[in-house]
């Protein structure tokens, strides 16, 4: 009697093995099948976000712009400082 519930035990445990086995063979393809079933939607992301091309460089043209006038006022405040300070020393 031992003996047979021995044998059934090992029969049973070698199922369990067998089904761990499938499930963690399942399991481990899970992510790359969750990969494969992902749509790409890189191309249509692109196509739509196209037109940001011409208009990030007309961007970037103002901005460029927006910083030589920033820097000729710069240059400008300076020149009007020393002309100031060159006025005050005369005056005095």
């Amino acid at each position: 009697m031992d003996w047979e519930n021995g044998r059934r035990q090992t029969e049973q445990y070698q199922q369990d093995v067998e089904r761990c086995s499938r499930q963690m063979e399942d399991a481990s393809n899970a992510p790359r099948q969750v990969h494969d079933d992902v749509p790409d939607i890189g191309n249509p992301i692109g196509v739509m976000f196209s037109f940001l091309g011409p208009a990030w460089a007309e961007m970037e043209n103002h901005q460029r712009r927006i910083e030589e006038a920033s820097d000729r006022v710069n240059a400008a405040q300076y020149q009007l400082q020393n002309a100031h300070s060159a006025l005050m020393q005369a005056v005095n």
